[in-house]
């Protein structure tokens, strides 16, 4: 149910209030407040990226500050002329802003529901349909948010976007990386079966591995990270990971394993982990789903299993690049019928609403120019864990 000051707006005993401008973007924003927090799971993208401002142009601009190089000095003669080094610049990447949206309907059939719930109840026609439409919009906002999310979680764990639009075009964005950045434990800490069951592998050093990668990462490539990012189902299997437990156990027991039975919790093994030198975990728990024939279908995880990724939990991954709707030219330039609505949620996301009268039906559509932009390339690495199962 709307909260009553936001429904004070409206005179409840004529139905065409809700026809203005001014109502509809207060409909629109109060919809979409769940969303402005970073603690909405529809909207984790906020804890990785931050809006950038819209532009005109579908086309966007990035630039990225170059690491420079610290060589030593070179020793000189008297006269000699001194060598110049590579000093700190800048380079530029550019890419295209995906379109994505959807949207839903309201027609005669909706009416006579609401209609008869109003019979029944004795609340308001307009209220019931007010409400209606704040849950309607507040759904298909939640799908905008969780698909801006789930192109971040992809390009966080794989360092790249693979998309396809509803009528098959593809959305590919790759990024100009060093080869250094990428790392692939060896051996796997684990091995996919064919009946995807994932198993540890006794061999592996976990601790070990990590520790030399943070080093790579930090003293030899002199990259600016400090924590892990992985999906919370892969810190689960880290965490209990023979080859860490081994270690936890000897520890714990003055230097003799007794074997995998001591009641240890999450925290405390992560915190033996952080003791020896490895960097705090940031787990990524996000779900989505697609439709298919009217129904809710599970995605597969967004954030891969397969990797860990490092990064500077200072600051946030991404820049969130987005294009103005033509939709935003079209009403500020007139022509718009009286059956017609327009909105711009958080200045970014379009909507606009449509209604017919005869039949009664009303179409709102929803839409969004963005994609997720590296803010800097050189502060991210990406590790390989183990690979799907016949990878």
């Amino acid at each position: 149910m709307a909260s009553t000051k936001a429904k004070s707006i409206y005179n409840m005993y004529d139905f065409r209030r809700y026809v203005d401008q001014g109502n509809f973007n207060l409909v629109m924003n109060v919809a979409n407040q769940k969303y402005n927090s970073v603690n909405s799971r529809q909207a984790m993208w906020r804890l990785l990226g931050d809006w950038s401002a819209p532009s005109d142009s579908k086309v966007w601009s990035q630039g990225q500050k170059t690491i420079p190089i610290m060589a030593r000095a070179s020793l000189l003669s008297t006269h000699a002329l001194k060598p110049m080094r590579n000093t700190t610049g800048w380079k530029f990447y550019t890419g295209s802003t995906p379109k994505m949206g959807h949207g839903f309907t309201f027609g005669e059939d909706d009416m006579f529901i609401l209609r008869d719930a109003k019979n029944n109840t004795g609340q308001p026609l307009q209220t019931l349909i007010y409400d209606s439409i704040i849950t309607n919009s507040r759904n298909i906002l939640g799908g905008i948010h969780n698909e801006l999310t789930h192109m971040c979680m992809e390009l966080a764990s794989t360092s790249e976007i693979h998309e396809q639009s509803v009528d098959g075009v593809k959305y590919d964005f790759t990024y100009e990386f060093d080869q250094n950045q990428f790392f692939e434990v060896n051996p796997a800490w684990f091995t996919e079966g064919s009946d995807g069951k994932v198993t540890p592998n006794a061999n592996a050093n976990v601790i070990k591995d990590i520790i030399d990668m943070q080093r790579t990462l930090t003293s030899s490539q002199g990259r600016d990270v400090n924590a892990w990012m992985m999906h919370t189902d892969t810190l689960d299997m880290i965490l209990d990971h023979p080859a860490v437990l081994t270690q936890f156990l000897a520890w714990k027991s003055n230097g003799t394993a007794t074997g995998t039975t001591y009641p240890a919790t999450r925290v405390e093994i992560a915190n033996f982990m952080h003791d020896r030198g490895v960097w705090p975990f940031m787990p990524i728990d996000f779900k989505s789903v697609h439709e298919e024939d009217g129904k809710p279908v599970e995605d597969e995880p967004a954030f891969s299993p397969y990797t860990m990724v490092a990064f500077n939990s200072g600051r946030k991954l991404f820049d969130i690049k987005c294009t103005n709707s033509i939709w935003k030219d079209r009403q500020q330039y007139g022509g718009i019928g009286n059956n017609t609505l327009y909105s711009f949620v958080e200045d970014r996301i379009a909507v606009l609403s449509t209604w017919d009268e005869n039949p009664i039906h009303n179409t709102t559509e929803f839409e969004l120019y963005a994609a997720p932009v590296f803010k800097n390339l050189a502060d991210y690495g990406l590790v390989t864990l183990y690979k799907p199962y016949g990878g």
